[in-house]
């Protein structure tokens, strides 16, 4: 039985090409926490990175969870499967829950040899995904949604932070063929923003994601008897407990899928089936991760019950490197899962150790 001999977190802040605006925050740059376990020489992989004003998660919480975490690592064996994901449960950070259970499976997919979506039950190598545009000055909205649109992705989503902006979106919509449009909120419009958004059909869009703060549930089910566009939740959900609340009251109609804020695999596939229970639609979202993040959140689209594409473009798209040697393999906006064990990543030691804040090892060094 071979046990977990090293565990070092280390802190990395990767720059953005651009800053990256929402109605939540702007950023500049990523900071992530990335977790590192070694078994007899086999090294495994997760990342952590909760994105400040998007949900209660923070990068202090984080922090705290990974290091009380570390004694229950260090030393227990490598499991095989996903047995372990329970013991996790204490973890008080979704984020570093996640990171760690990536980590655990990383290292297991190279010490028993297997791939971990496969393990989580996946059924697609091929994952169609998306793209997400910033806010910013409309010339800027507008070049970016062009250049995705000719590069082939099949939806493109575009960051709102008031009705006023659906002016902008309207114009977009209006030069684009053959490609779904979408906006993204993040919870910016309000009660008072209800008469605007009757309109929103006349845009064409596949949907519109978190229009009202999450908390804010009578709201939407109001729009969404209102409007045809489907509603799409995305910080209102917590569990699978409050997706199936939410999809009951009518709220939205379509659920985005973010392991890494619901804490994991486990409660991640919970909601897929409390979708596919209510008929809603699905699909996994990205928490504008590196390469490290980005397999696991691919891995986690690979499952069961998702209907429609990914947010998980390629990091490189926002991120002045995705922390790996190779790149993502993306063709037409399909994403081919790598056939290698564990997440399939080859991470870039190099550029990880120029881009490290501060690093904690524990047991063996690496």
């Amino acid at each position: 039985m071979m046990l977990v001999d090293a565990v070092e977190i280390r802190e990395v802040v990767v720059p953005f090409h651009a800053p990256f605006r929402s109605a939540g925050a702007e950023l500049t740059e990523r900071r992530l926490f990335l977790i590192r376990l070694g078994a007899g020489g086999a090294e495994g992989w997760g990342e952590c990175g909760p994105i400040p004003g998007y949900g209660a998660d923070t990068f202090a919480a984080a922090r705290r969870s990974l290091k009380a975490a570390v004694v229950r690592i260090l030393g227990r064996p490598v499991p095989d499967g996903l047995e372990f994901a329970s013991d996790l449960d204490s973890v008080a950070s979704p984020s570093a829950r996640f990171a760690l259970e990536c980590a655990l499976l990383d290292l297991a997919g190279h010490v028993s040899g297997f791939q971990v979506w496969k393990r989580l039950g996946g059924r697609r190598p091929r994952i169609p995904v998306g793209v997400v545009i910033p806010t910013g000055a409309a010339a800027d909205v507008t070049g970016a949604a062009a250049a995705a649109a000719a590069a082939g992705y099949r939806r493109i989503k575009l960051k709102v932070t008031s009705p006023a902006d659906l002016d902008l979106v309207k114009a977009i919509a209006a030069s684009m063929e053959n490609t779904d449009l979408a906006v993204d909120a993040n919870g910016a419009f309000s009660r008072a923003d209800l008469g605007s958004l009757e309109k929103i059909d006349d845009l064409g869009l596949c949907f519109v994601e978190q229009p009202f703060p999450p908390d804010d549930i009578s709201t939407s089910a109001e729009l969404a008897g209102r409007i045809e566009t489907p509603i799409c939740l995305d910080e209102s959900i917590t569990s699978a407990g409050v997706a199936r609340r939410v999809l009951e009251a009518g709220a939205g109609s379509m659920i985005v899928v973010k392991p890494a804020r619901l804490g994991g695999f486990g409660t991640s596939r919970e909601v897929l089936h409390v979708a596919a229970a209510a008929g809603a639609g699905v699909w996994v979202g990205g928490m504008l991760e590196s390469g490290i993040g980005r397999a696991a959140a691919l891995a986690a689209a690979t499952m069961p019950g998702i209907t429609a594409p990914a947010d998980l473009a390629p990091p490189r798209r926002l991120l002045a490197t995705d922390l790996l040697r190779a790149p993502w393999s993306i063709r037409k906006s399909v994403v081919e899962m790598p056939p290698r064990d564990g997440l399939g990543i080859d991470v870039d030691l190099e550029a990880v150790e120029g881009l490290t804040v501060e690093v904690d090892n524990y047991g063996k060094t690496f």
